[in-house]
């Protein structure tokens, strides 16, 4: 089983949603007691939310990229970003953890 690296969404909600459903996918192919194997980055919601704000979007990216690399550091073996709002930075995302 792989090994999923996290980065909460912009509150803890979109991070239950995701941890919930990877982990019932997960039992249901599985069966038993099975569940993901995971590791989570929690952003500070109101931190991020000033950057938002000042638009300053560089370090939005530099914020959530610095967080990939360290989940792949540890052994993430992919990364799931668990907002829709941080999908804009997908491609930096994907950038920074190549191998």
């Amino acid at each position: 089983m792989r090994v999923l690296g996290l980065l909460g969404g912009t509150t803890y909600n979109a991070t239950l949603l995701y941890y919930k459903q990877i982990n019932a996918y997960v039992q249901n192919r599985l069966g038993g007691g099975h569940s993901s194997k995971l590791l989570l980055h929690s952003f500070d919601h109101a931190e991020l939310f000033s950057f938002f704000q000042a638009g300053n979007y560089n370090e939005v990216s530099r914020q959530i990229c610095t967080a990939a690399k360290n989940l792949k550091s540890i052994g993430a073996e992919a990364i799931v970003l668990c907002v829709n709002t941080n999908h804009r930075w997908a491609e930096d995302v994907e950038s920074a953890t190549a191998n």
